[in-house]
């Protein structure tokens, strides 16, 4: 958590699932890693390699500091894509 908002970390596979609902987000293979680019405002994120169930992930930190929200899987109908 970061100032009462999840800090979620992503997959390879599922930030790049994100991309196609954030234009401004794109995978730049040649740097490894995912560049947020709106407004002439750029910010790249790479992957850090973290433990989960005793296994090291590569994964990554997407807007560390925006206000993401956890929503309960069950209620996943009623969110929007950018809401």
């Amino acid at each position: 958590m970061w100032n009462g908002f999840a800090v979620p970390l992503f997959s390879h596979q599922d930030a790049v699932s994100l991309c196609a609902v954030m234009p401004s987000l794109i995978y730049v293979e040649a740097r490894k890693a995912f560049l947020f680019d709106e407004n002439g405002e750029a910010e790249w994120f790479h992957a850090a390699p973290q433990v989960a169930g005793g296994e090291e992930l590569h994964l990554y930190s997407l807007g560390d500091s925006w206000c993401w929200q956890l929503v309960d899987p069950s209620d996943y109908l009623n969110v929007v894509a950018g809401s």
